[in-house]
């Protein structure tokens, strides 16, 4: 009598690794596609996986930074270590080594630190930097994630982060899922006082920071855009109140006209 044919131990485990590894790339690209804060029955139903499932592989992604969670909603978004890995933090991708040369003008003609960065989920994340050469600069740790509400290249996104038709509905969702705490005296929390914020940055195209997310510090930023016109990342300068905020109104212009024809050239080489 002719027996079932044996299985094997070590290509059954083989078999189950590949499965696994499979079904966690699947939930990072669903991630990445979404562009927004998502809910686990939402991820589940996009992998076709159940939620069990999903949450078993979430919180390992989680674990090792390629995801994350906010705990006041619940919902799940890319991580940052996979939005450096994605902007080439380690290898010189094409979004670095196009701002690269920016980042270093500004911080030489302006004089204050220099950044780059871009949107995980409704966080902001600095992916490069090129700091000032004087003793008192200000300086952020490349990979760090704060608010977009209450800074300036943050706030570029929450303007421009939507086709026009969905701005609004993607803002209230924003709105919804996070609370606009205040740190410091300047930080806009009234829901309605930081919409009319946003609509003055799409009328004139640039944002200020104006000591919002730290008191003594201001921030200028401009957006970079793709092809289509949608930003995908953000070029500011941020320095001490005492300086920056010592310059007059032509000269503040003079630094905002840098910043911005800095960000159109980076968008050049990028989209070359």
């Amino acid at each position: 009598m002719r027996g079932r044919p044996r299985k094997d131990p070590e290509n059954e485990g083989e078999r189950h690794t590949v499965q696994s590894v499979e079904r966690t790339f699947d939930i990072m690209e669903a991630l990445a596609e979404f562009k927004r804060p998502v809910t686990l029955s939402e991820l589940s139903a996009k992998v076709d996986l159940n939620i069990s499932t999903v949450h078993r592989l979430l919180s390992t992604l989680i674990e090792r930074g390629y995801a994350r969670q906010d705990h006041a909603t619940g919902r799940y978004s890319v991580g940052n270590r996979l939005v450096a890995l994605a902007s080439g933090l380690d290898g010189g991708g094409d979004l670095q080594s196009a701002a690269r040369p920016a980042l270093q003008q500004l911080a030489r003609v302006i004089g204050e630190t220099a950044n780059l960065s871009v949107r995980s989920g409704d966080q902001l994340v600095y992916i490069d930097q090129v700091q000032s050469d004087r003793l008192m600069r200000m300086f952020t740790r490349v990979g760090t994630s704060v608010p977009l509400y209450c800074t300036g290249s943050g706030k570029l996104f929450l303007a421009f982060g939507s086709e026009p038709a969905a701005l609004e509905r993607d803002l209230n969702r924003y709105l919804l899922s996070n609370r606009l705490e205040s740190r410091t005296p300047a930080t806009f929390t009234d829901p309605l006082a930081l919409k009319k914020e946003l609509q003055t940055i799409r009328e004139r195209g640039y944002s200020f920071d104006n000591e919002e997310m730290e008191e003594g510090v201001i921030c200028v930023a401009a957006p970079i855009l793709d092809r289509a016109g949608q930003i995908v990342a953000c070029l500011s300068i941020s320095g001490p109140t005492s300086r920056l905020g010592a310059h007059g109104h032509t000269e503040l212009m003079e630094v905002v006209e840098t910043i911005k024809h800095a960000a159109y050239e980076t968008a050049n080489r990028l989209n070359s």
